[in-house]
């Protein structure tokens, strides 16, 4: 932060993130927005267990997807005047299928009044805008959890070609707070293991999950785009707040300075 001027400060934009209680991962937010933007964060609750020692992992996704939560952090965020916003959770927005992540968006947008994204809707505008069809994905979820990502996606276009996990692991009763301390290498390693001539993009989800540092290394060992969900969010809502600027690490994404047409 020490490039940030007086100016600066002054002249970036307000950005509300509504995220879950055990998310570990704001300085990303920060990397990838700053000086352009500021975040600023509210969190919801009932986000704060291993997907794996939660007895139905699917339904507890769909309730906190359909908690009031959702509102009640958004509405603690009016007071910042932001320009846009973004739900910053992969499975629970892609949980319930294609539409469940835009209702999400729009029962932000009630409350703030601003144009307003979430994290798997940024990452199908993403595989869009880079052109990617068939996409391999590095997964720190429960198989069960896993089996939601293709309905979600292939029906809007982009085929689940393979998914492949790290070490580190919800399967292996890692919650979020050892999911932010991940090597990158284990993200890159296992990014690359599941390349081949079909796969034009890699993703990946979970935003519990710090990815900066994994990006590139990824990018350049494969030739091929990486999209992470923190970054994809990231990427999404600072376009919606007009800011088109490149992020260091943000990889090939951030080298897009607009949305596809049609994202909601």
């Amino acid at each position: 932060m020490d490039d940030w001027t007086r100016a600066d400060w002054r002249e970036a934009r307000p950005i509300a993130l509504v995220v879950p209680g055990d998310c570990q991962v704001d300085d990303e937010f920060w990397r990838l927005l700053a000086p352009a933007a500021i975040p600023f964060v509210s969190r919801t609750s009932g986000a704060d267990q291993s997907l794996s020692q939660v007895a139905e992992a699917v339904e507890h996704l769909v309730a906190l997807a359909e908690s009031s939560d959702l509102e009640v952090a958004a509405d603690r965020l009016r007071a910042v005047n932001p320009v846009a916003a973004a739900y910053v959770d992969t499975s629970i927005s892609f949980v319930r299928g294609p539409g469940g992540d835009t209702e999400i968006a729009d029962r932000i947008r009630r409350f703030l009044r601003v144009p307003t994204i979430v994290t798997s809707t940024a990452v199908l505008a993403a595989f869009r805008v880079l052109g990617a069809s068939r996409v391999a994905v590095v997964s720190v979820y429960p198989d069960a959890v896993d089996a939601r990502i293709a309905p979600f996606f292939e029906p809007q276009g982009v085929a689940i070609a393979r998914i492949g996990k790290p070490e580190t692991r919800m399967e292996h009763g890692d919650v979020s707070q050892a999911l932010a301390r991940m090597d990158p290498i284990e993200l890159v390693e296992a990014g690359a293991a599941l390349d081949g001539p079909e796969i034009d993009a890699f993703f990946i989800p979970c935003t519990a999950v710090r990815t900066l540092e994994a990006i590139e290394p990824l990018e350049a060992q494969t030739g091929k785009p990486v999209v992470t969900a923190i970054q994809a969010t990231m990427w999404a809502v600072a376009r919606l707040a007009n800011v088109t600027g490149d992020a260091p690490l943000g990889g090939r994404l951030f080298h897009e300075p607009a949305l596809p047409s049609g994202t909601q």
